[in-house]
Formats: structure tokens, C-alpha cells, sequence
């Protein structure tokens, strides 16, 4: 056997000619003798095959469980997305006609209180003025009470306009009859107020009117 072969197998068929003699005087001087050089050398061998063979195992199941992770991630999501957009359309289907019922009944409540179907409705034959002022502002507030349930279905900016709106049209009818006498009939305050409603431009009724009816076409057509 060749001074430079191991006799466990060690780089068997090789020499170790690139083994430096300084390096092999040094272990030696340590009490490492040529045969458990061998044996290390082995070790360290066998540990980077068993490093490399973890590698070429670990690094494409690395790879393949992240791609099975995004693809579950990404399935996740479009099934949550669509799951929510289910609801939301059962949801639509469910409320949609409660809230175009709740607009309908909404513009029925302003034209109901427009200040010529008003007095169209409760004016009397030898009525006075302040009988007809008192009838109308009440028929205006047992319309606004009768609908008030309907605010939950429509928008706050529609609400606050009917609110503006009813607001408007009691003012205007105060303000008519502050106007009169005390001797004043319904048909003078009737007058007055169809004077004051024709020459108003763009009212906060009809203003309020418009409105509602866009947010319906808009939403539900």
C-alpha cells in the first residue's frame, strides 16, 4: 500500500499527491497520524453528500409548497369575494324593494305637501284664513309623522332635503298669512300662497323632488 492511500477506503485510487508535507508534519506533531486524516476526510465527504441530498430535497419542496400556499391564498380570496358578492346581491334583492317603496312614498309625501295640493284638499266654503293656516300645518305634520319610519331606507342627503323641504313650505304658509288681516277668508290666503308658489323659481320642494327622483334612476334603473 502506497504511503498516500488510506487503507479504509479513504479517496480509494487516488493519491494524495496534493496533500501538503508541511500540513501532514503538523498533524502528526499533534497526534494526528495519516489514517485518521483518512477518516476525517471521509466524514467531511460523507457530511457534504448528506448537506447536498437535504439541499436537492428541501429547495424543490420549498419551491412546490409555496406555490401550493399562493394558489390556496389566492383561491381564498376569489371564494370569500365571491361569497360577499352573493350576499351583497341577496341582500340588494331583499332590500331593493323596500327602498324604492320608501322613495315612492317620499315624493308622494312632497307632492302631497306642495302648497297647492295642500289647499286643493282642505279648503272650506266660509273658512278664514287662520282656520285654513292652522288645517294645512297640521295636515303637513301628519304627513311627515305617517312617513318618518321611511327615513331608514333612503340617503341622509335625501332626508335632509325632505326635512328642508316641509320646513320651506310651512314657513311660506306662515309668512302668507302674516300678510293678512284678521278678517282675511281661506280664499285670500289660498290666493296669496298660489302667488307666492308660481313666482317662487326652482322651490325647495321641487329641488327636493328632482333629487329623489334621480337617486331612484340612478340606483334602480
Amino acid at each position: 500500500m502506497n504511503k498516500y492511500e488510506c487503507q479504509f477506503g479513504c479517496g480509494k485510487g487516488h493519491k494524495f499527491k496534493e496533500i501538503k508535507i508541511q500540513e501532514t508534519s503538523i498533524l502528526q506533531k499533534k497526534g494526528v497520524n495519516f489514517y485518521d486524516l483518512c477518516r476525517i476526510t471521509d466524514l467531511n465527504m460523507l457530511i457534504m453528500e448528506v448537506l447536498r441530498d437535504l439541499i436537492l430535497i428541501l429547495v424543490p419542496s420549498l419551491l412546490v409548497g409555496t406555490v401550493v400556499y399562493l394558489l390556496l391564498k389566492d383561491f381564498r380570496k376569489t371564494e370569500l369575494e365571491r361569497i360577499s358578492h352573493s350576499n351583497d346581491l341577496e341582500k340588494f334583492r331583499l332590500v331593493a324593494p323596500l327602498r324604492l317603496q320608501a322613495y315612492e312614498r317620499m315624493i308622494l309625501l312632497l307632492e302631497r305637501i306642495a302648497p297647492s295640493q295642500l289647499i286643493m284638499r282642505n279648503i272650506q266654503p266660509e273658512q278664514s284664513a287662520a282656520s285654513l293656516q292652522n288645517v294645512l300645518i297640521s295636515n303637513i305634520r301628519q304627513e311627515f309623522e305617517h312617513n318618518l319610519s321611511q327615513q331608514v331606507y333612503i340617503s341622509s342627503n335625501a332626508w335632509e332635503l325632505i326635512k328642508n323641504a316641509r320646513e320651506a313650505v310651512v314657513s311660506d304658509i306662515n309668512s302668507a298669512a302674516e300678510k293678512l288681516n284678521s278678517t282675511a277668508t281661506a280664499t285670500d290666503l289660498a290666493q296669496l300662497i298660489f302667488e307666492d308658489d308660481i313666482s317662487g323659481d326652482a322651490s325647495t320642494l321641487y329641488k327636493a323632488l328632482e333629487f329623489l327622483k334621480q337617486e331612484v334612476r340612478a340606483n334602480y334603473f
